[in-house]
Formats: C-alpha cells, structure tokens, sequence
C-alpha cells in the first residue's frame, strides 16, 4: 500500500529512542531541551517550546497570549479544525476567511475585508501554510499592523519551508509565533510530538510554565508558606499560578524528533523532488492541475501532494479514490471546510455557505492528496501517475457516455 503520507526511520532513529530508554529520564529529561535547541538552529528563531503536539502547541500559543472572549481570531476556510478550535477553547470567536481556489492558502483580500469589518478589541490571524506553502507573511505582517492584529503561524505543514523573501518558515520575523507537529505523517515524525518557535522569550516562558501544569518554584504569591521564619526554604513547596496543563512531550518521542531533524533537509529535498514528478507527469493531462507551480518548488515545504481535478461530482471523486485504493494507492481530501462542520455552521444551510465561501467550496470540490513522503520511490511515482490518469480518464468517459444521475452517485 503506498499511503498519503508514512513516516521513515533509520537505526540512527531507533539508536536515540534507545539510549533514552536506558537513561533515567522518560521526560522532563535533558532530550526536552535538545530537541529545543536543535529546532531554533533549523528554524532562526531565539526561542522553542515542546510539547506534546501540534493541537496543543495552538493552545499554548492562545493561553500564552492571553486569548479570551475579547478576541476574533481569523482562520482560513480550508484548514484542519485545531486552527480554530485551539483558540475557541481560549475562548475566542472564529471568524473564517476564503482562500485562493488555486491552492488553498488564505485570501490576502479576504482577510482584508475580514479585518475591517471587526470590532472585536483583539484580533488573531492564524497564518496556515497549508500543503507546506507558505503564505506571504510580510504582507500579512502589514494588514496585522494596520488592522491591530496578532500573528500566528500554523506551520505544521511547514518544516524546512522558506517564505516569498527567504525566510525559513518558523524564524518568526513576521509573527508572535509559529507552531510545528510532529506526526508521523509531518516531515520529521516524533509519534506524537509538537513545538511552537517565538523570538519573544517571556511569551515562551509562559508556554513551557503552561504546558507543565502552570507550576511556579520561584517568586511565590505566598512567600510565608514557602520558607521557615527563619528564611529556610521549603524544599516542597511550589505553587499553580494558573489552571495549566499536562502538555509535555516525553524524552522518548523528543530524542526521535532530534534524530529525524538531522535528516530534515534530504527529506525536504526528496519531497521537492516528487512534487516536480508529479507536474512532469499530470500537468499535460486536461482534467488536471497540481495545486502549486514549477517555480513554487524551492521554497515549499510539501508536506502534501494536492492536486485539483475537473470532478463533475463528488460522486466521481469517491470512485476515483475507491479505484486507486484498489491499486494499492491511498489519497486524502485536505479538507472539508471548516465553517460546514456542526460545531460552527451555526444553523446556516450549506448553500448560504457555499455562498460566503465559494473559492474554499470550489477547491475541496476538486482537490485530492497523492501520496507524498520520503521513502516513495521514482517507480512508485510513476505506478501512482499512470493509475490516476487511467481512473480518470475511465471515470470522465463514464461520465460523458451515460451523463445521468447515477453517475455521480458515490
């Protein structure tokens, strides 16, 4: 089965998570600061905080920052639910923004429009480089401050990715912040791991008091139970200055994370290199449109392969995924909007949101995830392109021989 995405380990890897497995720290251990260090070194950023994943890295972020029902924080349509759902559980109101139907990423325009039409007292935008593009951050740095905005980055799917002016994606040049995961499905695998990157060294800080409970062992709010009258000490004592959590990530999944980040750089290239097999081969088929471009591949990341496809229904897309999966080939559909689901439609009918959102409708209307990650061979690119172009075709032929209903039933 060649899947979407699947990680890949060395022995170097195995060594790591071996070595601390034998040493006396599980977590809270010394591999916690290495994996820090090491991810300022590959990001430029002055600051790292780990933690346990990438959803909770988001809502360090928003607790750090003080996010509250004060604030608006704005999220593009297309994206994974934990961008807006780490800051509603702050509190915050979400408010979607449409994207580009060419690949997803966030309207610049949109956000714009969004921006001026709140009269929220705080603002949030939550910067996703989806796919492992990254958006122009310096540009969306200048409507923050026009507007009176906070940055975020999501850059889950970001590692190793590099902005329109150079900059390596998680140097926070532009941002308060830029959050990471480490799924194995990501570009470096921890199992389950996250960071967050920040050049503001109070705000990390905060995140890793946060993420270990919100415990204090210094600078006390009750000095009289923490030391003996005679100014003794009390080797027990700390205190909670606010409802934290259990958002650590352990020594284990750290020491693998710092392995795999040795590795970052050739598995970045390897992933550039497929993207660039993909166009070679799907580009000239009519139907079907890689969802970057030629000169994009430098600087993107590429944790997926997104393709847009000329689907006359969903009806043809679920067979046309059924029919790769039956070949041995796993795709995904990176995603449903956000604003559909339950959770925020807020009563709307799913025609009223195609209307606030058509670019977001029209690119998950189309788009699909071919398998992308290190270990996926020159044959198997090729195995993966002549099974889509063959399905496709079968799947338009269909279509346009007995254009009916059934046809685009699923």
């Amino acid at each position: 089965m060649l899947p979407y995405g699947r990680q890949w380990i060395d022995e170097d890897d195995i060594a790591a998570v071996r070595a601390v497995l034998r040493s006396d720290y599980l977590t809270t251990g010394p591999a916690i600061e290495a994996l820090e260090t090491a991810l300022v070194e590959a990001t430029g950023a002055t600051c790292a905080v780990a933690c346990c994943n990438g959803t909770a890295a988001l809502h360090l972020v928003a607790m750090a920052l003080g996010v509250d029902r004060q604030w608006e924080v704005f999220v593009p349509a297309i994206t994974f639910a934990a961008s807006a759902a780490s800051f509603v559980h702050a509190g915050a109101t979400p408010v979607f923004v449409d994207v580009s139907p060419q690949d997803g990423l966030l309207s610049l325009p949109s956000l714009e429009q969004a921006l001026g039409s709140s009269t929220a007292p705080h603002k949030l935008i939550v910067a996703v480089h989806l796919a492992g593009k990254s958006l122009p951050m310096c540009e969306i740095a200048a409507l923050a401050t026009r507007f009176g905005a906070v940055v975020v980055e999501d850059a889950c799917h970001a590692l190793g990715g590099i902005d329109p002016e150079g900059n390596r994606v998680g140097n926070c040049v532009y941002s308060q912040a830029a959050v990471f995961s480490f799924h194995p499905v990501k570009h470096i695998a921890a199992g389950e791991g996250g960071a967050i990157t920040t050049n503001d060294a109070r705000l990390a800080a905060e995140m890793k008091k946060l993420r270990h409970h919100s415990i204090v062992r210094d600078g006390f709010s009750h000095p009289q139970l923490a030391a003996s009258a005679a100014g003794n000490p009390f080797p027990w004592y700390h205190e909670f200055d606010a409802p934290g959590f259990n958002y650590r990530i352990s020594d284990i999944h750290a020491a693998l994370a710092t392995s795999q980040l040795t590795k970052l750089k050739r598995f970045v290239e390897r992933r550039r290199e497929i993207a660039a097999h993909y166009l070679d081969y799907l580009e000239p088929i009519a139907g079907i449109e890689c969802a970057y471009t030629r000169s994009e591949i430098p600087r993107h990341a590429f944790h997926l392969a997104p393709v847009r496809f000329a689907f006359s229904c969903d009806g043809e897309r679920a067979r046309l995924m059924r029919a790769l999966h039956e070949r041995g080939i796993g795709t995904q559909v990176h995603y449903i909007p956000v604003p559909v689901q339950p959770c925020y439609a807020q009563g709307k009918s799913i025609a009223d949101l195609q209307a606030l959102f058509p670019h977001a409708w029209s690119y998950y209307r189309q788009c699909l995830s071919l398998p992308l990650y290190y270990g996926l061979s020159d044959g198997d690119i090729r195995y993966v392109c002549d099974a889509v172009i063959e399905v496709f075709a079968n799947e338009k032929s269909s279509h346009q021989d007995g254009a009916s209903k059934s046809v685009c039933s699923p």
